[in-house]
């Protein structure tokens, strides 16, 4: 390229004149090279962000549903590993939007934009409740709304492999149902062992309803947040 002006130059016949038609030759060429340029990048870019995408998707919801399944029994090492995964994971599916919005004719939908935002407010409501100490309580339905919701991320990230969305179950929405009665009748009893003279003791009762009170806004957060993630990634008929 750094040789090629003196080249044209010794090349050229300065004894021959050049009419204006020449110029305008000139001008078209360097127009139709512009045109063939930008056509073949558009034809030949890569699009491996596009391709992969799929997999990404897929890959968010299963960390995230291991994640919520990781918080029923609560181990320290295990939390922290599935929290580092699903945070790899949403990284992840943020550089491919990234690199699909500069592949031609690209562009990451908004919706998707979106879900790695609610991932990572899923996963703050798993801190939030991973950092309250357990019941002690094997009745408490705390357990069984993790596992529905952990199920209700598993169903969606099939769904996206298979790109056929499923219509979700209402057992969880009964399980949340049952949490909210389950902390009512928590508290009912308590304000008995309270008539009772029971409250400077450290009961199993009490323990059980402050773990509830403090569990339930967070286990509600993380359950709206897992449906709104398992919606926004559901593959779109149109």
């Amino acid at each position: 390229m750094m040789l090629a002006t003196p080249l044209s130059l010794m090349l050229a016949d300065f004894a021959l004149s050049l009419d204006w038609g020449a110029a305008a030759a000139r001008v078209v060429l360097t127009i139709t090279g512009g045109v063939l340029a930008l056509l073949f990048a558009r034809l030949l870019w890569s699009r491996g962000y596009r391709a992969t995408l799929t997999a990404a998707i897929a890959e968010v919801l299963d960390r995230h549903a291991a994640l919520v399944r990781s918080l029923i029994d609560q181990d320290p090492r295990e939390v922290n590993a599935r929290i580092s995964s699903a945070t790899d994971a949403a990284g992840r599916l943020a550089d491919s939007l990234d690199g699909l919005d500069k592949e031609p004719g690209g562009g990451a939908p908004r919706r998707l934009r979106d879900a790695v935002t609610v991932a990572g407010r899923l996963r703050d409501n798993a801190l939030a409740l991973f950092a309250i100490p357990p019941p002690g309580n094997e009745s408490d339905p705390t357990g069984a709304v993790l596992d529905l919701v952990a199920d209700r991320l598993e169903k969606a990230a099939e769904g996206v492999r298979t790109d056929r969305p499923g219509t979700p179950p209402d057992d969880l929405d009964r399980a949340l149902d049952e949490l909210g009665a389950y902390v009512d009748e928590l508290a009912a009893r308590r304000l008995d062992e309270l008539a009772e003279g029971a409250g400077d003791r450290m009961t199993g009762l009490r323990r059980s309803i402050r773990h509830a009170a403090a569990a339930r806004p967070a286990l509600r957060g993380l359950s709206a947040e897992a449906v709104r993630l398992a919606s926004l990634t559901a593959p779109r008929s149109c």
